[in-house]
This record gives structure tokens, sequence and C-alpha cells, in this order.
């Protein structure tokens, strides 16, 4: 997994009706972990509070979607390796961890 998800490791474009494509880079701090780590950081380091009580349940949903699409395409079925309730627990846990540092 990447490490250090954060707004300058993206670059994005308008690919036309108000739809965006994302590109992840930046391997600089590159090591094995929960995808879920680097969804926290992005998500509280590179939003506001707002957007986040807006948007955090679609951003999961997103996230695991797109994540288990990467999953299907590499050849494995992301039920058995990495399904949503597993993704939950994870994400539930970080929420915990990252309130209890602030």
């Amino acid at each position: 997994m990447e490490g250090d998800c954060w707004s300058p490791n993206f670059l994005i474009r308008d690919i036309g009706r108000k739809q965006k494509q994302a590109l992840m880079l930046d391997f600089q701090l590159a090591r094995c972990a929960s995808p879920v780590m680097d969804l926290s950081f992005l998500i509280y380091a590179c939003t506001l509070k707002s957007f986040r009580d807006q948007y955090f349940d679609e951003i999961l949903k997103t996230y695991h979607s797109e994540l288990s699409n990467a999953i299907r395409l590499l050849g494995s079925d992301p039920e058995k390796l990495y399904p949503w309730d597993l993704f939950m627990k994870e994400v539930k846990r970080d929420r915990f961890n990252f309130s209890q540092e602030r």
C-alpha cells in the first residue's frame, strides 16, 4: 500500500460530464498495510470536517467499490480477500484510534 496518501500525490483531470479521473502516485513511503490507513489519512488530512460530515459514508462505499474492482482485475475475489465487513471493522478501529489521538 502507498503509505503517504495526501493530496500532492494525486493527479486529477476533468473527463467531462461533471466527472473527474484521479491517478495516485509517489511510492516514497511504500509499505504493506491496511488500505484503511491511507484512506484515513486522506480523509482526515485532506478534507474539511463539513465535507466529511456530508460525504463520509459515500467515500467509504466508493473507496471499497474501487478497491474491489482493482482486486477483481488482478484476478482475485474481493469478497474473499477484503470483504465489506472486514473493511468496515478496520475503518471503525482506525476512526476510534484517530479520535483518541486528537
